[in-house]
């Protein structure tokens, strides 16, 4: 993982990253990895063994669209009532579709809301503004600080609350498992990290990272934009779980790195033959 995963962050506000709008019929959900299991829920058999895994994957493949032959054993009347069920979950399903239309509407007001927030949070985390008393107390906070010393002052105080966004990278337990080692230096001059949806609203956003000066790259602003598949409601569908997105629309600043400086590319000397 390179530093560039800096634009490959997970969307916000818990949006499927992945996946279709809906789940057509047939389709089935994965079950969680049983005890044993490893990453993705694979045995640790499996993931020693290549040659069992790719039979294994193999089999699965030809299993995949085969009915299980329940519903052909069914008797005639039932089976019209298992139609007449999907009929009420696709109903269902309708039903959320709208709800999901309706939530983006209360999502786009409260965005209004927060942004005076966000940007008093940045304005904070960059040294741009100087909490007053009142505004530092907070009443989940532990009184032991108050009870002890105070520190002696710094000959040269530090701006703000450095680091900020490094260590809330850090602690993400999703983004930390992408951040190397070379990464830190970079994610160190993020000065803040911010989400600008289209006008539209259902069509996407942008998400923007603002970086001071620094000896890696010469923009001080690089932006990921994502957009969404289309809202709709197949007929076929029994459930209705949100757009997907469109990953063949996805956008990227191209980084402008200075000489040298690219994290992204090792350079390997070639020994001379003599």
């Amino acid at each position: 993982v390179s530093a560039n995963n800096v634009l490959t962050l997970p969307c916000p506000h818990c949006h499927p990253a992945h996946g279709s709008n809906t789940r057509r019929k047939g389709q089935g959900t994965n079950p969680s990895a049983g005890e044993g299991a490893e990453e993705g829920g694979l045995p640790s058999e499996l993931l020693s063994n290549p040659a069992l895994l790719a039979a294994v994957q193999g089999r699965l493949n030809q299993l995949v669209g085969v009915s299980s032959g329940y519903n052909e054993s069914l008797p005639a009347e039932v089976k019209r009532r298992v139609k007449a069920l999907k009929r009420v979950q696709h109903d269902r399903a309708a039903v959320q579709f709208q709800f999901e239309l309706e939530l983006q509407t209360l999502l786009q007001k409260y965005r209004v809301l927060y942004q005076p927030l966000y940007q008093q949070r940045a304005a904070i985390v960059n040294g741009e503004y100087e909490p007053t008393e009142a505004e530092t107390v907070f009443a989940g906070d532990d009184d032991d600080d108050e009870k002890q010393a105070p520190p002696p002052a710094s000959a040269d105080p530090a701006k703000g609350i450095p680091g900020f966004w490094l260590t809330a990278l850090q602690n993400h337990p999703e983004i930390a498992q992408m951040i190397e080692e070379h990464d830190i230096p970079i994610l160190e001059c993020l000065t803040d990290i911010s989400i600008e949806h289209f006008k539209e609203d259902v069509d996407g956003f942008h998400i923007k990272f603002t970086f001071a000066p620094n000896d890696y790259f010469t923009q001080t602003e690089l932006v990921k934009t994502y957009r969404y598949e289309p809202r709709e409601l197949d007929e076929d569908a029994l459930e209705y779980t949100g757009p997907g997105f469109d990953s063949s629309r996805f956008e990227s600043t191209e980084i402008q790195w200075k000489e040298g400086k690219n994290v992204t590319v090792r350079l390997e000397k070639k020994k001379q033959k003599k």
